[in-house]
């Protein structure tokens, strides 16, 4: 009867709404209860003022404007909580793990749209950064309405088609500089395809207006960013690679794709090893000729993109950060959907026994993961410290944190608590040490010394002690610990 969707609509649909259950169970699940982080701290002060403030907060940073003003629509609308700073992430999370069902659906056939689902669901590294206040998971989605538009052009080559695939390349953009491995991994294969002058000419129209696009709107805030301030100067990536990104830095950050915190708690062997057993493995089953013969000849468009989808830009990432040291595995959350699509058209590609047992079994190896997540939450604990020191503090009091970053993120939290005055007794220990050598000159009020990296601030916590009376210490979570002091008798 028209009007009703077919049985294989109606499939189609459980397997995404399936996918798309047991993503919301996992990213939901105490998704306020942690204290915020330093980047997350970030994000939520970028977006929680004006939007001119937002704009020249950016223009001294490194971060693309989009997902900032998605999460100040939030916050402005739902108020301002651990909760609602994370819920756009979650909620573009969802979209990813949808768009790439309808991705992997046009490009392979629906057993590969539900494998490349439930995998992207289930996946412990997209699951934690979609549920961090950061723009992974906005990048990820424009990531793949990218890919979905481009096939169209691929495909139809229709000027409709060509304007939608330009405006996603934009603002995937805008929210992600990164997202040029996404785009000139789609340029590279259209050069490298045989095509109809009237599709490479949609495609260089797209191509060309989403540069305008992005220009046009941000151009002089990125000229700003990387040039005029120089945004990568000491930039405490280069410190982590002080030789160069090597093979086992690339090997680590795709186990970390394909295991997520697992992996990180894996030895390196043990990991570059499974990595390199899984990646190769799916290699091989998408690229092994079918067991039946077949008429078709040359490699099919589906299976090279589920295998150029995720290698192409990890490649030229890789090529990126041998220019600017910026690896990070986090940033590769934009490849996420196309590490799924590629591990499940592998999985199509055996057995249909084999390939159900594995994806099967592939939930408990993501639980296990998420586990070891949740069991390393808080990362910082600014919220606890800050309850704990406005439990007690009083006007006279002085706060003294370890390092440069630790200020406004406390700061933060103590104007979030309705104690913005703090900010003005706050000092870090540098600031406090250039004054009064450590020593603290009050007898009868309290300095607070919060140390946010205990093992790493020995020599301050020492010379605290020395000069000063110890009056109280307390545990807090992360590792965090604070403690307070006065003065000696007759200090100065």
């Amino acid at each position: 009867m028209a009007g009703h969707p077919s049985p294989i609509a109606r499939k189609n649909l459980l397997w995404l709404g399936a996918a798309l259950a047991g993503f919301g169970m996992l990213a939901f699940y105490k998704l306020g209860t942690a204290a915020m982080w330093l980047d997350e701290l970030m994000a939520l002060y970028f977006s929680d003022r004006t939007l001119a403030d937002l704009v020249q907060s950016l223009r001294a940073d490194v971060h693309a404007p989009l997902y900032y003003l998605a999460l100040m629509g939030c916050v402005k609308s739902l108020g301002i909580s651990e909760w609602t700073t994370r819920l756009p992430g979650v909620l573009f999370g969802a979209a990813t793990v949808a768009a790439l069902f309808f991705l992997a659906l046009r490009l392979a056939g629906r057993r590969v749209a539900v494998f490349a689902a439930l995998i992207l669901a289930l996946s412990p590294f997209f699951i934690e950064n979609a549920r961090e206040a950061r723009p992974y998971s906005l990048s990820a989605l424009m990531a793949t309405l990218s890919w979905i538009l481009f096939l169209r052009v691929l495909h139809g080559g229709r000027w409709r088609a060509a304007i939608g695939y330009g405006l996603a390349c934009a603002l995937l953009m805008l929210t992600f500089y990164l997202g040029i491995a996404i785009i000139a991994s789609q340029v590279l294969l259209a050069a490298a395809r045989p095509l109809a002058w009237r599709k490479r000419r949609r495609l260089l129209a797209a191509w060309t207006g989403s540069a305008g696009l992005f220009l046009l709107a941000w151009g002089p805030l990125l000229y700003t960013q990387l040039f005029a301030r120089d945004a990568f100067r000491q930039n405490w990536l280069v410190a982590r690679y002080p030789d160069g990104i090597r093979p086992q830095h690339v090997l680590s950050a795709v186990g970390e794709v394909y295991f997520g915190t697992l992996g990180r708690n894996l030895s390196p062997h043990l990991l570059w090893s499974l990595t390199a057993g899984v990646s190769l493995a799916g290699w091989w089953l998408i690229v092994r000729r079918n067991a039946a013969p077949t008429r078709r000849r040359g490699f099919p468009l589906a299976r090279r993109i589920a295998l150029w989808a995720f290698w192409g830009p990890l490649a030229l990432y890789v090529a990126i950060c041998l220019v600017k040291p910026i690896f990070w595995p986090r940033y590769l959350t934009m490849c996420a959907p196309f590490a799924a699509l590629f591990l499940a058209a592998a999985l199509a590609r055996m057995p249909r026994k084999a390939g159900v047992l594995l994806l099967a079994l592939m939930p408990l190896g993501a639980l296990t993961s998420y586990r070891a997540y949740q069991a390393s939450l808080p990362r910082e604990d600014w919220r606890g410290a800050a309850r704990a020191i406005l439990a007690g503090i009083k006007p006279t009091d002085v706060i003294v944190t370890d390092n440069l970053n630790a200020r406004p993120c406390l700061a933060y939290y103590c104007e979030w608590f309705g104690r913005p005055d703090l900010a003005r007794n706050m000092f870090t220990f540098t600031q406090f040490y250039q004054q009064t050598r450590g020593r603290y000159p009050y007898a009868d009020r309290t300095l607070w010394f919060v140390e946010s990296k205990p093992q790493g601030q020995a020599q301050q916590r020492q010379l605290l002690h020395a000069v000063n009376v110890a009056t109280g210490r307390t545990a807090l979570e992360a590792g965090f610990v604070l403690e307070t002091f006065h003065g000696m008798s007759g200090a100065p």
